[in-house]
């Protein structure tokens, strides 16, 4: 249709065009602000996803991408993890996880934290499996079997070996002749471990603990007994709330892995200069002892949230790069149970929310000798614009840890302003598909 033009610019076209054009222009520049405002609304937002792996990355998008919520993204990438990252998340690995879900108005805590064997305390329980089936039996959504699909597929038709695991392979002296010619960009299939997954598929995870999974792992092996694998449980508590100021901080249970990191949060915050020094001493201590391990723990954190506002932050690990490095006929590593000095540095895991816990602000997840000083480093920083350490070493150690650390942090709260979230490394926002 042709605008003319009316009867006050009769006098001057050409002044009436250009305006014309300049209202047009303005109209398009809204038009264009608003579908950008709208892209980022949660409305438009299927999830975010935030872990170091592409390829493990990849199975929480496509369950946010098919109608999955963060348990569903979340355990996926679990079981993807185990395929993926051998070395640091494999079956035999424990973790723990944090969830936020609006509607409870609380923090809990997924402890399926590795556990010693009776008869060897070197070894671990295998964790991930029951840890993985508990979380996604009370928050998903999705059925079990969907949730292993991708993990026996990868496993089946092979996977290519990060530099990641490729480094990690290389420092492992523990490894078989077959493991040790992998290098960074082989495939890598795994059979035995597909049909270990399969397994789990069609029965649960119930058959790694007090079945013919179990059967099996406890014959190949008289340091591996039969009653810690059934008596194996992961379990919820509420996590520990560290507010202050008016923000809802929240450390992970059970009081093992927080109790020191509390006492520290703690003394840093208060406004004498006698507690805040003892914060201090506490982190150069922890940093001494770190400094001089013989083996350095390695793992992973991971990230999960959905447009309801569902947010799981999980760190997860075998302790050292392959546990024990002994593998099982069902193709994966038993895992190296910490030792409990080792326990607090290990696993860093926070929440920070708004006062209502039901928009999460922040979260930082990892693993690693280095995890807990450096996680609260960055952590006070963050809301004080002051490191609680000045003088860290900054060792390839140190940046290996921090590199598989997930983190989210959005200004107004997520996800109830989504567009205010920072995008980093490893952060996926994930579009909700149209219809």
């Amino acid at each position: 249709m042709y605008l003319r033009s009316p009867f006050f610019f009769k006098s001057n076209h050409r002044t009436f065009c250009l305006f014309r054009q300049w209202v047009l222009l303005f109209i398009a520049m809204m038009v264009v602000a608003c579908s950008s405002q709208q892209l980022f609304t949660p409305q438009k937002v299927s999830g975010v996803v935030s872990v170091a792996d592409p390829q493990i990355a990849e199975s929480g998008v496509s369950m946010l991408e098919n109608g999955g919520n963060a348990a569903d993204a979340m355990s996926a990438m679990l079981m993807t993890g185990a395929v993926v990252l051998p070395s640091r998340m494999g079956l035999g690995a424990g973790g723990v996880c944090q969830i936020l879900d609006p509607s409870e108005g609380r923090v809990k805590t997924l402890n399926f934290l590795p556990r010693p064997m009776s008869f060897d305390k070197k070894i671990a329980t295998p964790s991930l499996a029951r840890g993985v089936y508990t979380l996604q039996n009370k928050y998903g959504h999705r059925p079990w079997k969907d949730i292993l699909s991708d993990a026996k597929l990868k496993a089946e038709k092979g996977i290519v070996v990060s530099d990641t695991l490729a480094k990690d392979i290389l420092n492992s002296s523990k490894l078989n002749a077959g493991w040790k010619r992998r290098k960074k960009g082989d495939v890598l299939m795994q059979p035995e471990l597909a049909k270990t997954l399969g397994v789990l598929k069609d029965s649960g995870a119930g058959v790694l603990y007090n079945g013919s999974l179990a059967d099996s792992i406890v014959g190949q092996s008289d340091q591996i007994v039969r009653e810690d694998l059934k008596s194996f449980k992961a379990t919820f508590m509420d996590s520990i709330d560290v507010s202050e100021s008016g923000r809802r901080t929240f450390f992970p249970n059970p009081t093992d892995l927080s109790s020191e990191a509390y006492m520290i949060w703690k003394n840093a915050q208060s406004d004498k200069s006698d507690r805040q020094q003892q914060a201090i001493e506490s982190m150069k201590n922890l940093e001494k002892n770190m400094s001089t391990a013989e083996e350095q723990n390695r793992g992973i954190g991971l990230i999960a949230a959905d447009k309801s506002g569902l947010i799981i932050v999980c760190s997860v690990s075998m302790g050292q790069p392959f546990g024990m490095g002994q593998l099982l006929k069902e193709g994966f590593f038993l895992a190296g149970s910490m030792r409990k000095r080792d326990t607090f540095p290990i696993y860093a895991n926070f929440i920070e929310t708004n006062p209502d816990i039901t928009d999460v602000v922040a979260a930082s997840v990892g693993v690693g000798n280095y995890a807990l000083v450096d996680a609260l480093n960055d952590w006070s920083y963050r809301l004080n614009k002051k490191r609680l350490l000045e003088d860290t070493t900054l060792s390839q150690d140190r940046l290996d840890d921090k590199a598989f650390f997930a983190s989210i942090e959005c200004e107004k709260g997520y996800p109830n302003q989504v567009g205010t979230c920072k995008k980093n490394d490893g952060f996926y926002m994930v579009k909700e598909k149209s219809n």
